[in-house]
């Protein structure tokens, strides 16, 4: 269970990186990448929380 929530972090990771990446060229896809991001990595504290 725990790889699952290491995963999410990674995945967020790479989104909010994605959201600073887009965000001299579109600014929809770059606040849509940290919206993304930001739920994932909220999930994955709140499963980190869970497993305590």
């Amino acid at each position: 269970m725990a790889r699952l929530f290491i995963l999410l972090i990674i995945i967020a990771a790479f989104a909010i990186w994605t959201g600073f990446a887009l965000r001299a060229d579109n600014r929809f896809y770059s606040n849509l990448a940290f919206a993304i991001g930001g739920f994932l990595a909220i999930l994955a504290a709140g499963g980190f929380f869970g497993l305590l």
